[in-house]
């Protein structure tokens, strides 16, 4: 099972530190792990144009992990 961590990124600076917590509980479930984090830092597009990549990584995902924030 694939599982998608969704939660508070923009004004956040403590961000990175909370999905990388997440993603290592789901692994050790035995989840396989997709972290916005991950995708890299694309400084030259838009949060809309992320968004776009956001939408793709969820469509192929079982499950969305939210995160309580």
């Amino acid at each position: 099972m694939t599982v998608y961590i969704s939660g508070k990124i923009t004004g956040d600076d403590n961000y990175k530190k909370k999905f990388a917590e997440a993603k290592r509980v789901l692994i050790r479930k035995g989840y396989n792990v997709i972290s916005p984090c991950d995708v890299g830092e694309y400084d030259f597009l838009t949060y809309e144009q992320f968004l776009h990549i956001d939408f793709a990584l969820v469509d192929v995902c079982d499950a969305i992990y939210m995160l309580k924030d």
